[in-house]
């Protein structure tokens, strides 16, 4: 009588239970989303910004500029991203602004409360910010400049207005001190000036001649002394000014 034969049984197929290279695909989707998220929103920040607005990379190259960085400048962030400071601004390896990124480069942050951009012809306020790793190495730099030309412009505009107001006022005293010396050198006649209460304020040589007082003794006085009391009961001094 033949044998039976036992079958062997198969292992049963495991389903899948959706772990592993489809589930870490959806994580990386969803974490690339998040980031263009992020990147979107700093973006806008930075657009909706008045200021000028640029990060450079430890080469020098520009990584990224602002919405109104391409208006000043009048190009698109995609003709200068990738390049150099120098290959943007190909006359300025001499200027104070490659100067300032250089040194914000070996980590020192630098600050100019009044810049004058030889690029726009412009003032501003700027920052360069050295970016660091958490190790302190440098990475790149962060630049913002503030146009203050208007207020600069205001500024100067009233230091020359307090120029001339100060040259007018000296021309105004010198006029009055060749008209002081003028009348205080007549000796023909008595010249006196008097305030409107009739306190003697200048006194000339033909009055000093002529009533007898110097200018040290009269100055100050009242001009009711020139007159007898008699003379001032007969008519108010005050009406005789």
């Amino acid at each position: 009588m033949p044998s039976k034969t036992l079958k062997q049984k198969q292992p049963a197929e495991k389903k899948s239970s959706g772990k592993g290279p489809r589930k870490k695909a959806r994580s990386s989707d969803v974490m690339d989303i998040e980031l263009k998220k992020q990147k979107d929103f700093v973006e806008t920040i930075l657009n909706a910004s008045v200021d000028l607005i640029a990060v450079y990379d430890k080469e020098a190259r520009l990584i990224t500029m602002n919405r109104q960085c391409e208006l000043v400048y009048k190009v698109s962030k995609e003709e200068w991203i990738g390049k150099t400071f120098l290959e943007i601004f190909p006359n300025s390896k001499d200027t104070q602004a490659y100067s300032d990124l250089l040194t914000a480069l070996q980590g020192e942050k630098v600050h100019n409360l009044v810049f004058r951009s030889s690029f726009v012809e412009k003032h501003y306020e700027n920052f360069f910010l050295p970016l660091k790793h958490d190790t302190g190495e440098v990475y790149g730099v962060l630049v913002m400049a503030h146009d203050n030309t208007a207020i600069i412009e205001a500024t100067e505009e009233i230091k020359a207005t307090n120029t001339e107001l100060t040259l007018l006022n000296e021309q105004l005293r010198q006029s009055e001190e060749r008209y002081s010396r003028m009348i205080s050198e007549v000796e023909d006649y008595a010249i006196i000036l008097m305030d409107k209460n009739g306190m003697i304020e200048n006194w000339n040589r033909g009055a000093e001649k002529i009533k007898g007082y110097t200018a040290d003794e009269i100055v100050g006085k009242h001009f009711s002394v020139f007159y007898t009391y008699m003379e001032i009961g007969r008519a108010s001094c005050r009406e005789r000014v």
